[in-house]
């Protein structure tokens, strides 16, 4: 076909349809890349990589020769099932792009007010990509709610207890001081020269805490003979 010639030639071929193969490959093959476009390399490669494909459709991405490159592209790859559409704005049958709407049905999610919405949707997306029933992903995000609010509670107890803890460590330090305190005047009334200081630091010591050494101190002041 490379050296097919016209059957007619000269002045007689004006008319003749001319059954050139090779030109018109050539330019079925020109009107399809200026249909899809072209595809940068960088972009093969990671489409390549990729083992599923999020479209995110509406309109405007129905009318985009790049977005149906790239879906072409990836149908190619032998991945068209893991093609994820996620509609965004308009209906599906005006949002989809053309290499969508072959009637397979696949399993995608609409982020529009009053269906899917975010958190569903984003539930139906992760199942796509996942591979797995929309049903069996539910079940495991709630399984994974409960037990975040174990994990929630079980927190929060442990911060209460360590509070409580705290506290508790504060007022037994608080009494520690105030015996400690109640005991060096017990001490220093019993050291006292002067029975009117020894009383008084004697008494001091026992309302700053009844301790033993205070309760002595007192005692041993109010027995003392005066001066």
């Amino acid at each position: 076909w490379r050296d097919s010639r016209p059957v007619r030639v000269g002045n007689g071929a004006w008319d003749q349809t001319q059954h050139d193969v090779y030109g018109e490959l050539l330019n079925s093959l020109d009107l399809y890349r200026e249909r899809i476009g072209d595809l940068h390399p960088e972009i093969e490669e990671a489409l390549s990589r990729s083992s599923a494909l999020i479209v995110l459709c509406s309109p405007r991405a129905a009318a985009s020769s790049y977005v149906q490159s790239e879906i072409a592209y990836f149908q190619s790859l032998g991945r068209g099932s893991r093609i994820i559409p996620v509609i965004l704005a308009g209906e599906p049958a005006e949002s989809f792009p053309p290499a969508l709407r072959d009637g397979q049905d696949r399993l995608g999610a609409d982020f529009r007010k009053g269906r899917d919405e975010r958190e569903n949707g984003s539930l139906k997306v992760l199942a796509g990509l996942l591979g797995v029933g929309l049903d069996t992903l539910v079940q495991r995000e709630r399984r994974a709610q409960r037990w975040r609010m174990r994990a929630a509670v079980a927190m929060a107890a442990l911060f209460a207890a360590l509070a409580i803890a705290a506290i508790a460590f504060g007022v037994r330090s608080e009494q520690q001081r105030v015996r400690s305190e109640a005991n060096r005047l017990a001490s220093e009334a019993q050291l006292a020269s002067e029975q009117d200081q020894a009383l008084m630091l004697a008494v001091a010591a026992w309302r700053t805490s009844p301790t033993a050494p205070a309760r002595a101190a007192l005692f041993s002041t109010l027995s003392r003979n005066p001066q």
